[in-house]
């Protein structure tokens, strides 16, 4: 079998844990090979001065002054825009008047069963027509709320979603 590849014989349960001085040999091989690293900050050289612009070649600041600190998010403005000053947004239509049944229906459909529950909690002795009249109210809204649903698609000729 090629060298590298595992086979039955070689699993990591079989493998000896390597010892604190092996760690610490291979760490120094892994170190040695990095070389000399250099922070960020040291530069490799003087940059050639360039005319054009009074600048260092290959600097982004003007030669003698100080480096601009880079922006970050803290350092963004939003710009004054004198057309939003006077922007007043137009007021919203009047709410249409709505058919009530819904509003009850779903009242009753979602009240039925909190007033049980509330009443079980709460009230535990409470008479039985207490509790037969919100289970009674949940059934009736749930009825009305299927009545009122609609029988058919309105336009039949749409292939599609409208937006």
């Amino acid at each position: 079998m090629p060298p590298g590849t595992p086979d039955d014989s070689d699993s990591p349960t079989d493998r000896p844990e390597p010892s604190d001085a092996d760690v610490d040999a291979r760490w120094a091989e892994i170190t040695a090979q990095l070389g000399e690293l250099r922070a960020p900050t040291d530069s490799p050289g003087p940059a050639e001065p360039s005319d054009e612009h009074g600048t260092l070649a290959g600097a982004d600041r003007p030669a003698g002054g100080v480096p601009a600190a880079p922006s970050g998010p803290r350092d963004y403005e939003v710009p004054d825009d004198a057309d939003e000053a006077g922007f007043i947004p137009p007021d919203p239509p009047p709410l249409r008047a709505t058919d009530p049944l819904p509003t009850v229906a779903w009242f009753f459909a979602l009240g039925g069963p909190i007033l049980t529950v509330l009443f079980l909690i709460v009230w535990p002795a409470a008479p039985p027509v207490v509790y037969l009249t919100a289970i009674l109210a949940s059934i009736a809204g749930w009825l009305i709320l299927l009545w009122r649903m609609p029988r058919g698609r309105r336009d039949d000729s749409d292939d599609g979603a409208v937006v």
